[in-house]
């Protein structure tokens, strides 16, 4: 510094006292940075759109809709269609699912019940082909570590280099035992960045500065920023010799630049032209209208064959049945 009259390039404030600094011209924090949560595979989207009390609630309702629909069939003059268990489950099923049935009630009981059904069965249909596209195009993502307590207790490594443990100076003697135990040196590697976008195993302690510019060039989306895991706030300060003439015109360069949004702009332009060249290498973003392919659909399809298999197995019974009643 002896040799220089001025020092910059992402200077932090941060205990500066033998030098004169200027004006902050752009803040920055230093905070923890989880792995963010996985997405989930499509071939669980189908399960996913109910909670499983309400699956169990449709089943149990099915079956009460098969009760009265074979109670009103076996006291009205119906067809035995629906006086029995097997027709009035092919009824209550197909109006579901949204498919005609065979053959429609006659006794003025059963059509009010059955429009009861439909009604009811359209509401579930409505609400289910939406959440079913919704989940097809984007599956969504697993639970992540949203706090501190989160992360002490998932055993997880911690990236922390050798500056950064004066963060932890303070802390409790528990919390920095536990840090120190689990720590492994990363100061701004991007090899434990990729190591934590990866593996999902280890969180790093990061400037947003410094994620920002990595994450620009790799995936923005891989690392999440904790609730609670800020460290320390600063300013990105230039430094001048003490007493430094050059202080005071430095300083009102500087603070005309950021008022007039100059030096914003320029960090704008910086990420967006790696943004730009990250979207062109991409499909698509995930702002894009998505045509669904055999991809988005796989969840359907395995529910297709899976009913396939089943068919040729109920019809393999019947062909056995068949044969042995014939004996």
């Amino acid at each position: 510094m002896g040799k220089s009259d001025i020092a910059f390039s992402a200077t932090i404030s941060r205990g500066r006292h033998f030098f004169d600094v200027t004006y902050g011209y752009h803040s920055d924090t230093t905070a923890w940075y989880v792995p963010c949560g996985m997405k989930y595979s499509r071939w669980q989207s189908i399960s996913r759109m109910f909670k499983a009390s309400l699956w169990l609630t449709l089943f149990i309702t099915i079956l009460l809709a098969i009760f009265f629909i074979v109670f009103l069939g076996r006291h009205t003059q119906e067809s035995s269609t629906y006086k029995s268990l097997v027709g009035s489950l092919s009824h209550a099923c197909a109006v579901m699912v949204g498919v005609s049935v065979s053959q429609k009630p006659k006794s003025m009981s059963l059509r009010c019940f059955f429009f009861a059904w439909i009604c009811y069965s359209l509401a579930v249909d409505t609400v289910f082909q939406a959440y079913l596209t919704t989940f097809l195009v984007d599956p969504g993502v697993k639970h992540h570590i949203r706090s501190m307590m989160e992360l002490l207790k998932s055993g997880m490594l911690l990236g922390v280099s050798d500056s950064d443990i004066i963060f932890f100076n303070d802390s409790s003697e528990i919390f920095r035992e536990t840090i120190l135990k689990r720590r492994i040196n990363c100061k701004f590697n991007i090899s434990c960045f990729i190591w934590a976008s990866k593996y999902y195993n280890i969180s790093l302690v990061s400037t947003q500065m410094w994620y920002n510019e990595v994450s620009a060039d790799i995936n923005r989306h891989t690392l999440c920023r904790i609730n609670d895991g800020d460290l320390e706030h600063s300013s990105i300060v230039m430094m001048l010799q003490k007493g430094s003439h050059f202080l005071n015109p430095i300083n009102k360069v500087i603070e005309a630049i950021v008022q007039s949004g100059i030096f914003q702009h320029w960090i704008t332009m910086t990420y967006y032209s790696k943004k730009i060249v990250k979207h062109f290498l991409k499909k698509h973003s995930d702002n894009d209208y998505h045509q669904l392919n055999l991809e988005h659909m796989q969840s359907s399809f395995y529910i297709l064959v899976l009913g396939y298999l089943l068919s040729i197995l109920v019809l393999i019974f019947e062909c056995v049945h068949y044969s042995i009643t014939r004996m």
